[in-house]
């Protein structure tokens, strides 16, 4: 009769956040911030709906990268990582202009999304692994409404 092992599979070790990580969600909390003081006093329909878009943008931009590390471990870039962190401190920046007519900061909030977007693709591409609990990391259908509003504006 065969012996039935009893034994439980050893549990993965605990990775933690590095501190390049760490600093990633530091400059997207500060772009929520951002994002937040366009629901100071008292907000509009319109206010409400430019929150919702701006943070949805940059949600995604910050997930993408956030999946990007988590899966990658030791194996992720420095660079890529610092180029979603400068192109999400342009997004954070020009949050408070977005509003301002011709001189508005709408169009470098977009161009800034569209590249981290295309970034993260890039990334994941060149890992060669397909996410299938989290499409939209990889995906870069989101950017064409982005991409529309910069040909829009010029």
């Amino acid at each position: 009769m065969d012996e039935v092992s009893t034994a439980r599979p050893e549990p993965e070790a605990e990775r933690h956040a590095s501190w390049l990580e760490l600093f990633f969600d530091l400059v997207a909390v500060a772009g929520v911030a951002q994002i937040a003081h366009l629901l100071h006093g008292e907000p509009g329909l319109p206010d409400l709906g430019m929150y919702a878009l701006l943070f949805l943008a940059l949600w995604t931009a910050w997930i993408c990268f956030t999946r990007y590390g988590n899966v990658a471990g030791e194996g992720t870039h420095a660079r890529t990582v610092l180029a979603a962190m400068f192109g999400m401190a342009v997004m954070a920046a020009a949050v408070s202009g977005v509003h301002d007519g011709e001189h508005g900061q709408a169009r470098p909030f977009a161009l800034a999304y569209v590249l981290i977007r295309l970034l993260a693709s890039r990334a994941w591409e060149f890992r060669r692994e397909i996410l299938v609990d989290w499409p939209a990391t990889q995906m870069s259908l989101g950017v064409v409404p982005w991409i529309v509003s910069l040909e829009c504006r010029t």
